[in-house]
């Protein structure tokens, strides 16, 4: 399952691994999910939310589940969407039942706070994002909490008005 999402095979994994009993879970060496790596695809290969589709309905992968990051540790899909900032990715998560508010088990992070958080990623990505779990959040019938990034967040915040460091200073005007 974790080649054929790397590769975006997402007829062979539905049709030919996931009923033969392939782990629509097992990851690599560094423990990167099939689902990681449909989110991480973003359509480039064919693959993408489609992979992401056949992982949710036919692997039944849960879209609150525990994940491994590389960089992060443990998080969770909706987090890692997030983070990769694919918008897509995270209304298919939120349309298979993630929770928009979501906490990881290490830090307390929420999807919201990796989306306004930006860390080398594109403004606009990020932007998409936080719409999805606005979006989510509505038709969730639950408020979007934890939206600002805690105080040990690496990171900048981006307004429409100014960029702010973590501890507030202003960065630009």
């Amino acid at each position: 399952a974790y080649v054929a999402a790397n590769f975006g095979r997402t007829t062979l994994l539905r049709d030919v691994l996931l009923p033969a009993g392939g782990d629509p879970n097992e990851g690599d060496i560094y423990e990167i999910s099939p689902a990681q790596l449909a989110i991480r695809m973003k359509g480039n290969t064919g693959g993408g939310c489609d992979t992401l589709v056949v992982l949710l309905e036919h692997g039944g992968i849960d879209p609150n589940g525990e994940v491994f990051d590389t960089w992060r540790g443990p998080t969770t899909l909706p987090h890692q969407a997030c983070m990769e900032g694919d918008a897509s990715a995270v209304e298919v998560l939120l349309k298979y039942g993630a929770n928009v508010n979501a906490t990881d088990e290490e830090s307390g992070i929420t999807p919201c706070m990796v989306a306004t958080s930006v860390v080398n990623r594109n403004v606009d990505e990020y932007g998409l994002c936080l719409g999805a779990l606005v979006r989510g959040a509505k038709q969730q019938g639950v408020a979007l909490t934890a939206c600002l990034v805690a105080p040990d967040w690496p990171c900048v915040l981006f307004t429409p008005y100014s960029s702010r460091s973590v501890d507030g200073t202003l960065i630009s005007a």
